[in-house]
């Protein structure tokens, strides 16, 4: 899909707001499992109460195995809430697990790479769409890395909308940040801005433009020369901000 069209195709979506904001209650609190170190397939690592909802494989370590990459999440009915009363639209705040299970030779079992639960946001407002659900493109493997998708999009209280791609390599035991890609549609004026970040080169260009026209102004720069970031470090991949300062 052309960048203009993915704009557009996110602005479409803007005529079913409206809906007023309901007082929405806490998330029970999420309460994550304790994964196997090995496991036979993928399936294997997914504890009772949970289930793979997206999966993608490829070599994400660079040894030459494949290795697969999936996001769990918990089918739990308490976390199910319905703000609007019992017959309006259901909000499921189920959390999610982003894990990494690395291949071995000769088929043996796959090893326990990564668990991380805070890259994926929990979906907590009905009034936002779920940044993992139908509109993210989900995940991706290429060429020793792996990269994540994360959508949004405020039916309220927010006036920009797009997406965030977050690309990661294994690295021994650490699971670091080497792209990152953000697009932002100001729904209102129709201004966009994409900021695009290769941490291994150090080069981060910058497009700015407008969805009604075809002309963008693209800026380069350098970012200082830095360690690469863990995952860990990264957080909530929607609040993350390469541009900001303590993140040079």
């Amino acid at each position: 899909m052309t960048r203009r069209g993915l704009c557009a195709g996110l602005l479409a979506s803007v005529a079913a707001s409206g809906r007023a904001r309901a007082q929405e209650p806490e998330p029970p609190p999420a309460v994550y499992p304790t994964l196997p170190r090995e496991a036979a397939s993928p399936q294997g690592f997914v504890p009772e109460g949970w289930a793979i909802e997206r999966e993608a494989s490829g070599d994400v370590d660079g040894d030459g195995i494949g290795d697969a990459v999936f996001v769990m999440r918990q089918r739990a009915p308490r976390n199910i809430l319905r703000p609007y009363g019992p017959d309006g639209p259901a909000l499921d705040t189920n959390p999610r697990l982003l894990v990494v299970a690395s291949g071995r030779r000769e088929g043996g079992p796959y090893r326990l790479a990564l668990a991380n639960h805070t890259l994926i946001p929990r979906h907590e407002t009905i009034t936002v769409e779920d940044p993992f659900g139908e509109e993210s493109r989900g995940l991706e493997t290429k060429r020793g890395a792996f990269s994540v998708w994360l959508h949004r999009f405020a039916a309220a209280g927010g006036r920009d909308m797009g997406h965030a791609k977050l690309t990661f390599r294994l690295a021994g035991p650490r699971c670091e940040l080497i792209g990152f890609e953000r697009l932002t549609v100001d729904r209102f004026g129709g201004e966009t801005v994409m900021v695009s970040v290769n941490y291994s080169t150090g080069r981060i260009r910058r497009e700015t433009g407008h969805i009604g026209k075809d002309e963008t102004r693209v800026v380069w720069a350098r970012r200082p020369k830095s360690r690469l970031l863990a995952i860990e470090e990264v957080g909530d991949g929607l609040a993350f901000d390469p541009e900001s300062p303590h993140r040079a």
